[in-house]
């Protein structure tokens, strides 16, 4: 569950809500992420869709999906998204090293 701080006080935001109202918010890869660990694959690929287009500047989602689809043995899509997260961000491939 995330949190956002608002004068002082600490209010809890479930990332459904946030992301119902925020498709391409910066913590959709994240919760996609998790949604796949727990084996819940087409509301992770669902969530990664609507990101991806509601921003489709933020390099992350394009890794994600990426990943997943690797796992999805779905190859040739996996490296065009990792492909467009490394234009986005010519700097993610060290990242994704450290």
């Amino acid at each position: 569950m995330d949190s956002i701080k608002m004068k002082g006080a600490v209010v809890m935001v479930e990332p459904e809500s946030l992301l119902s109202g925020n498709p391409g918010s910066a913590v959709f890869p994240r919760y996609a992420e998790g949604l796949a660990r727990e084996g819940r694959t087409d509301e992770a690929l669902n969530v990664l869709a609507r990101g991806i287009e509601a921003n489709p500047s933020l390099a992350s989602g394009y890794s994600v999906l990426a990943d997943l689809l690797f796992s999805l043995h779905e190859d040739e899509k996996a490296v065009e998204n990792l492909l467009t997260a490394i234009k986005i961000d010519p700097q993610m491939p060290a990242d994704l090293l450290r």
